[in-house]
Formats: structure tokens, C-alpha cells, sequence
């Protein structure tokens, strides 16, 4: 150090190199410190053999004493010194007079080290020059100690005296030993008033046995030196001032080489203590310390790039601490923060003052106020970090609904573990999702009500239980009563809207044990369990009637929805949940035959109907290919002339075994079976075919009205279908007429017309069939490219006697006359309802007054009589007996 109290700035000099020399200096640079002190001898035994042998010698012995002396007076001082220092230091808790006695301390060690090294057969200079010096003594003196020592150490009073020293020197290891045990419990806050007399006591007993010591030594010591002078001044007697002359400028000389190489790598040292690492410390010789410097110089080297790897290191794992989504904290054993991520203070929303403390004691109170009950977490906290072995991973649930995961495992290094790192993840919005997805896939997604795998796993246990108690279990099978229609008309946001509704009533009705569930569509079915007799099955069921029938409003339109219910009881209708569903929705089905509306309790003969419809709908699947189908023609007849103008196509089922079986019969069972497609597209184009040919035979346009069902209207290759049709009939556009119902245009109003617009296109003209029987009739007429609207036959049918019926009647035939539409009324079957219907200017009319359907082979001979009839002027006569 300097006196501006910074070390030596020192050249810089790349890794590894040593520094070239040349000359004799260069050549004594290069060699070891071994050769060095040789050479030094070799100088004064040559000297004193040419010279004086004895007077060099003397003066050799003497200055060995001379440093021994000198020695033991720093020795003593140090000693007594040290001891006061470290009583001071007991006293006053200072640590400046802690470091003031391990500066006094090492004096002693210093002269112990030296001893023991040279006590050795074969001993290392360097450690003994080190040790020495530490002892006060000057470098230049080393050599003579050394030889003083290794020559009479056990000779007369200097062998007294190193055994005098040695005794010193355990007593000098009992004071380091009580100034450890003093210096560790200062540190732990642990000396207590007692303690640290005891310890003050021993410092002073041995303080008291190290001073007749002292005397000793001092005074054997002396006595070696007398003696050692007298010898001395034998000895040097006229050869004392050449031989110290020469001897000192080459000793000096010598030294002043190993002490520049040592300060510059002792200066050195410190600069690199101090933090400079970019430091190389030049390579002067290629002794012990020129080597000492290379590898100094080569750990430095390998610190810097150790340090920038692991400031690298560093900066990747902070940004990746601070990247993750987890919450991360790690704590020592002994509870303090180590480190944490924002992460974490933001999932546990702590406050950063309390993170910052260090104090994990703090923050587990912190942590636990999130939970309902904290003293619970805490005590599961403790119980974790007591097994430090242990991994543990575990769901926290909040008390404000958070749910977190908590994954803890011990920190180790080289297989000790001394500490914990908990990584904490919210996982609320994904146990959120699974509980939604668990609940959906037992619940269905428009009602909330269980499904139909729910529903099975319920009814199952149900009836576990019933067997054991012998009690009833009641199945009950409900399906809405035309509901289909709500959909066709209102669209299927108001179906759902109706469905919910529905759902919540049978809800309210039912007992908190019992099992609403929707198994799809508009059929629910509920399950009651721990049912004592028919009676209580009878007034939930009732219950349920009464709610479901009562009026529900719908974008402002007001509904009446009726169930059709079908109920089967457990053990007497089935013994299994396949069973029991089996036969409520046979009962169901009687329900509907009944009238809807009501519910039906089922019965073995029930089971008979069903096998019918089973028969039937299996009979219907063969239908086609079995060509049993055929067509009947009702003719269409003008109004004002009363001729024939066109013909409605319906369609007839001639069963092998039941016979002819109407279209009232099977076409809701092919509706609902979606055979309903393919018997369409045959009706179409055999009507087609077949109106060609009545045309040909008539010899005029007749109109072919063809039924188009909701279902066949949705199907997207309804274009192309009647294209082909048309072209592979030769059948004029213009004579075919399309007849749609309301429930057909009211679902998706857009599509719907494009749909009609793109037919019309292709001058196929198109009706509104059964118009007056949806529920928002007059809304639709004026949205779409229609070209005649068809009065249902409800109400032509009582249009004389209800005057109701009548009024709507004029009110839809003025209504079409507005929008430019043709009127076609159907179910005309006397004299009256045709008269009311031309007064009205109604356009045509169809019905069993002017004919029932026939097929298209008798059909000819139909329209001929009617045509005749009119051109007669007696239809009313005419048409009596005709059909």
C-alpha cells in the first residue's frame, strides 16, 4: 500500500508469460530460491575460507544471536500485547481490538511456524523465512537464525532456551484456543456475564504462567548470547569489517530480489482482493515465486472468466425466475427469504416491505390469512418444512375462490439440503373449465338438466335402493305435444327458450330426491324414487300436467304447450333401468294417441300398439323398393268457370297386408323417421311424369300441385332435384305448383326465400298450404316470392254455421286479392261453402263436392264429367253423384 492508501498500480502483462532478462541479474533471476541461498552461502563459505573461516563463522553465530534476542523482545511484546487486546476486546465487544490481537497473535505463530519447519530433518526455507519474518524478525536475519538454530539448537543454553520457548508456545495455543471460544460466543450473542469471566480468568492464568516463562527464556537466552559474544569477538577480530562488509552487500542484494517479487505479488494480491480482476502481475524471475505469480496470475484468468460465465448464468435463471406464470419463493432452513419472483408477491398479493424483511415467518402469516382457516394451513406448513426430505404437491383453495397448486421440493447442494423452493401456479380458470366440462358431460347444455348417462347412473342407483328398502320407483316419460310446430314457426331460439321453461317447471314439481333430466329433443323424463304407493306418483304427475300446460309467453307471443306423459313402476313394469324406459315411452306413445294432453300409466297390452308401429314404420322402409306406393289426384277447380284447372297430387300406401292405408296414417311416422326424403322425391317425380301424360290427355295445362315436407324443403339439393325432375318429365314450370307450409317458411326466414326465389326462378309457381293454421301467418306472406295461399279445409269447413270461420276466410282470400295472390280453398263440399266462396271472388276450390282423389288413370274421365257439368250449367246436379 502507498501512502495515498491504494496498493501499487502495477504493469499488465498477458496470461501465462514471463518477463525475458538478460545478464547476470537475468541469469540469477531464473533461478529457485534453493539456488539463490545457496549461492549465498557458497559467497561467504569462499569468503571465509579465503579469508578468515573462523571469523566468518563467528560473525555468523553472532548475528543468529543477535536475531534470536532481537526475536524473543518482539515475541514478548506480541504476546503480552495480544493478551491485552483480547481481554479488551471480551470487555468491550470492539472487533478492532479482535483484529488488533490476531495482528499481535501471529508474531508468536509466526517464530512457532519457523521452529517447527526447521525441526524438521529436511525443512522448507520459504516456510521458515515466512514464518520468521511474520515473527517480526528482518529477512536478512533469516539466514543467520537458521544456521543458528540448525547448528546448536541442541547445544547447551540455546537448547535450554528452544525448550523454554517451546513450553511458551502451549501456552500460546491455550490463549488462541480461549480467544476462539471467546471471539465464537461474542458472535452468537451467547457470553454471557459468567462465561465471560471464566474466560478472562483462564486468559489471565495464562498470561501469569507465560511470564516466568518469559524470564526464563530471557534470562537463558541472555546467557547464550554472552556467551556467544565472547565467542564472537574471538572470532571477528580483525576480519569482522571485511567479512560483514561483503557478506551484508551480497545478503542485502539477494533479499532485496525475493522481497521485490514478494511485495509486488503480495500488492498484487491485494489489488485483486479489492475486486480488480483485470490485473496481471508482471513475472520478474523464474524462482518459486516467478511460478507463484504465473499461477496467480492463471487463477485470476480463470476467477474472470468464472465470474463472467456466471454472471451470465445469472442473468438467464433472474429472467427466467421472472418469466415463468408460477409464483416462486425459496427459504432457507432456517426460515429466511432467499429469493423470490413478482410472480409470487402478485398471486399472494403481499406487500413488498414484508417480502423484503427476509423474514419467512412474516410471510407464511401473510399467506395463511388467504385461507379460511389459517391456523390449519400453518400447522400443514410446518409439518412440510419439518421434512426436509420431502416433495410434496398439493390444490389450495382460497377463501375468495382461488385455487392454487402448490408444488414444494427440498434445495440441495451436493446432496445437503438447505432449503425449500415452492413454486405456486393459479389454476382456477382450468379447475373452473374441468368442473364445466364435467358438469356438460353430465348435463345438458340448454336446461342444466342431467343427461342421459347421469339420468342411467342415477335410475340404477334408485333401483339398488329400492331393492333393498321395497320400496317403488316411478319412471316418468314426458314429451311435449307439438312442439315441432313452435320450432317450425317461432324458430328454435323460442323452442329453447320454451324448453327452459318447461324444464324449470318439472323442477318445481318434483321432490328434492327425484331426477328431472332431459334425454333430448322435447322429451324429458323424471325419475321418483322411495315411492310408497300409485297415489303420490298420481299427484306429481298431475302437478306436472297442470304446470306444463299453463300459458308461457315468447317474444310476446302467448303459448299453451301440453305433455304427453307415460309413467312405469318399479318392480311391476320392469326390473331394470332398460326395461322400465322401454315401457314408459310405450305408455308415452298411448298418452299421444289419447288425445296428448294427458298421461297413461303402462300396461302389458300397450306393448301390442307399439309392436303395430314398429310393424309399420318397418313396412314403410320397404315401401319404395316394393313399389307400393301410388297417387291419387283430387282435381282443382276454377271458381268463376268451374272447369278443371289442375290436380293435387296425394300420395297412397297399398300395405300387402292392411291394404290401402292413408297418408294420415304413415306420414308423421315418416316424418319422424326421415323416410319422409326419399318418398318425397318419388311423389315429386311420379306427379311430374304422370301430370305430363294428364295433360297430353286433357289437351291443356293442368296444373300438378306436388306437397313439399318441411324436411324435404330443407335438404340442400331440393333445386337440382326438381331441375331433373322437370327435365326428365318434359313437365312445363309453369304447371307445377309447389305446396309449402307455414312451419316451412317460418324457420330461417332468409334462407327460406332464397331457396323460394331460386324455384320460382325456374317458373315453378309455389302455395301456402293449410295457410291459417301457424302462428304467425299474416308476418310471412309478404317476405317471400309466393304465388297462392291454400285456405285450410278447418275452416271451410264450418264457414257457414261459425261465423268466426267465416270472417277469417274473407279475411284471407281479401288479404291474397291485396298482395295479388290466387286463393285456393280447400275441403269445399257443398253447394253453400262454394256460393260463400264465389261471392267472396275466391279463385278456386278443391274438396269432395266437385270429387274425392282418384288415381291418374280415372282421373281423365273425373275432370271430363266436372267439365262437361259446367259447360251444362248444372254443376250442382252434375256434381252430385260425381267421385
Amino acid at each position: 500500500m502507498n501512502e495515498s492508501g491504494c496498493s501499487p498500480k502495477l504493469p499488465v502483462q498477458a496470461e501465462g508469460q514471463r518477463a525475458p532478462r538478460g545478464g547476470l541479474r537475468g541469469w540469477f533471476g531464473r533461478q529457485s530460491i534453493r539456488v539463490k541461498i545457496n549461492a549465498i552461502t557458497l559467497v561467504y563459505v569462499t569468503i571465509i575460507l579465503s579469508l578468515l573461516a573462523i571469523a566468518a563463522f563467528a560473525s555468523s553465530l553472532n548475528n543468529g544471536v543477535r536475531a534470536f534476542a532481537q526475536g524473543e523482545s518482539l515475541w514478548s511484546k506480541a504476546q503480552k500485547d495480544a493478551v491485552h487486546y483480547l481481554m479488551r476486546y471480551a470487555q468491550l465487544r470492539d472487533e478492532n481490538d479482535y483484529q488488533k490481537y490476531l495482528r499481535e497473535i501471529a508474531i508468536p505463530l509466526g517464530d512457532r511456524a519457523g521452529r517447527l519447519e526447521l525441526h524438521k530433518p529436511s525443512y522448507d526455507y520459504a516456510v521458515v523465512e515466512r514464518g520468521f519474518v511474520a515473527g517480526g524478525n528482518a529477512p536478512e536475519d533469516v539466514p543467520y537464525m537458521v544456521s543458528l538454530y540448525r547448528r546448536f539448537h541442541n547445544i547447551g543454553d540455546l537448547k535450554r532456551a528452544i525448550a523454554i520457548w517451546n513450553e511458551a508456545d502451549v501456552q500460546i495455543l491455550q490463549l488462541i484456543e480461549t480467544a476462539d471460544q471467546i471471539h465464537a460466543a461474542i458472535t452468537a450473542g451467547r457470553l454471557s456475564a459468567q462465561r465471560e469471566r471464566q474466560l478472562l480468568d483462564r486468559v489471565e492464568q495464562i498470561n501469569a504462567r507465560l511470564t516466568p516463562i518469559e524470564i526464563r527464556f530471557t534470562a537463558t537466552l541472555g546467557e547464550a548470547a554472552r556467551r556467544m559474544r565472547v565467542l564472537v569477538l574471538m572470532v571477528i577480530v580483525g576480519f569482522a569489517l571485511a567479512l560483514l562488509g561483503g557478506g551484508l552487500a551480497l545478503s542485502t542484494w539477494i533479499s532485496r530480489q525475493l522481497r521485490t517479487g514478494l511485495m509486488t505479488l503480495r500488492a498484487g494480491t491485494r489489488r485483486v482482493a479489492e475486486g480488480d480482476l483485470s490485473l496481471q502481475i508482471p513475472v520478474t524471475t523464474q524462482d518459486e515465486i516467478g511460478d507463484l505469480t504465473l499461477a496467480f496470475n492463471d487463477m485470476i484468468a480463470h476467477r474472470r472468466r468464472a465470474e463472467g460465465q456466471l454472471k451470465h448464468t445469472l442473468s438467464v435463471l433472474s429472467t427466467t425466475l421472472e418469466s415463468t406464470a408460477d409464483g416462486i419463493i425459496v427459504v432457507d432452513l432456517a426460515g429466511r427469504i432467499v429469493c423470490f419472483n413478482q410472480r409470487f408477491v402478485e398471486l399472494w398479493e403481499i406487500p413488498k416491505s414484508v417480502m423484503l424483511t427476509g423474514d419467512g415467518n412474516l410471510v407464511q402469516l401473510e399467506v395463511a390469512r388467504k385461507f379460511e382457516d389459517p391456523e390449519a394451513f400453518l400447522n400443514k406448513f410446518r409439518a412440510l418444512y419439518a421434512a426436509v426430505e420431502q416433495e410434496s404437491f398439493e390444490l389450495l383453495q382460497l377463501k375468495d375462490g382461488r385455487v392454487f397448486e402448490r408444488n414444494s421440493r427440498p434445495q440441495r447442494i451436493d446432496g445437503t439440503v438447505i432449503g425449500r423452493v415452492c413454486s405456486f401456479r393459479d389454476v382456477t380458470e382450468r379447475k373452473q373449465a374441468e368442473a364445466h366440462i364435467q358438469k356438460m358431460a353430465h348435463h345438458d347444455a340448454l336446461t342444466q338438466l342431467p343427461n342421459r348417462a347421469l339420468l342411467m347412473d342415477r335410475l340404477d342407483m334408485a333401483l339398488e335402493q329400492a331393492r333393498r328398502n321395497g320400496s317403488l320407483v316411478a319412471l316418468l316419460m314426458l314429451d311435449l305435444d307439438h312442439f315441432k310446430n313452435i320450432n317450425d314457426s317461432l324458430g328454435h331460439s323460442a323452442g329453447d327458450q320454451l324448453l327452459r321453461t318447461v324444464a324449470a317447471r318439472l323442477s318445481g314439481c318434483a321432490r328434492k330426491t327425484d331426477t328431472v333430466a332431459r334425454m333430448g329433443g322435447d322429451e324429458f323424463v323424471i325419475v321418483l324414487t322411495d315411492v310408497k304407493n300409485r297415489d303420490t306418483v298420481e299427484r306429481i304427475v298431475q302437478a306436472m300436467v297442470e304446470e306444463v300446460s299453463a300459458p308461457i309467453v315468447i317474444e310476446s307471443h302467448e303459448l299453451v304447450v301440453t305433455p304427453s306423459i307415460g309413467i312405469s313402476v318399479f318392480p311391476d313394469d320392469g326390473a331394470h333401468a332398460t326395461g322400465l324406459l322401454k315401457s314408459a315411452d310405450t305408455a308415452m306413445y298411448q298418452a299421444k294417441a289419447q288425445g296428448r294432453g294427458n298421461y297413461q300409466w303402462f300396461a302389458p297390452r300397450m306393448m301390442l300398439a307399439v309392436d303395430e308401429r314398429l310393424e309399420l314404420e318397418h313396412g314403410l322402409r320397404r315401401a319404395l323398393e316394393r313399389r307400393e306406393f301410388s297417387l291419387d289426384y283430387q282435381p282443382l277447380v276454377s271458381i268463376k268457370t268451374g272447369q278443371v284447372v289442375g290436380s293435387e297430387a296425394l300420395i297412397r300406401w297399398h300395405h300387402p297386408r292392411r291394404g290401402t292405408v292413408l297418408p294420415r296414417s304413415f306420414i308423421p311416422l315418416a316424418e319422424e323417421t326421415g323416410l319422409i326424403i326419399p318418398i318425397g322425391a318419388w311423389v315429386l317425380r311420379q306427379a311430374c311424369i304422370e301430370g305430363k301424360r294428364l295433360q297430353a290427355q286433357l289437351g291443356k295445362p293442368l296444373i300438378i300441385s306436388v306437397n313439399i315436407s318441411t324436411r324435404q324443403f330443407r335438404q340442400d339439393n331440393l333445386l337440382r332435384t326438381v331441375e331433373d325432375v322437370l327435365e326428365e318429365s318434359g313437365l312445363p314450370p309453369h304447371t307445377l305448383v309447389l305446396e309449402i307450409t307455414e312451419s316451412a317458411l317460418a324457420a330461417n326466414p332468409q334462407e327460406t326465400a332464397a331457396v323460394l326465389k331460386n324455384i320460382r326462378d325456374l317458373g315453378v309457381r309455389i302455395a301456402v298450404d293449410d295457410f291459417g293454421t301457424g302462428y304467425s301467418s299474416l308476418s310471412y306472406i309478404t317476405r317471400f316470392p309466393i304465388d297462392l295461399l291454400k285456405i285450410d279445409a278447418s275452416f271451410v269447413r264450418d264457414l257457414i254455421e261459425d261465423q268466426s270461420d267465416a270472417a277469417i276466410t274473407s279475411a284471407i282470400i281479401a288479404l291474397a286479392h291485396s298482395l295479388k295472390l290466387e286463393v285456393v280453398a280447400e275441403g269445399v263440399e257443398t253447394q253453400a261453402q262454394l256460393a260463400f266462396l264465389r261471392e267472396r271472388v275466391c279463385n278456386e276450390a278443391q274438396g269432395f263436392y266437385f270429387g274425392k282423389p282418384v288415381p291418374a288413370a280415372q282421373f281423365s274421365t273425373l275432370a271430363g264429367q266436372i267439365d262437361r257439368a259446367a259447360n251444362d250449367g248444372s254443376a250442382a246436379s252434375a256434381l252430385a253423384g260425381v267421385g
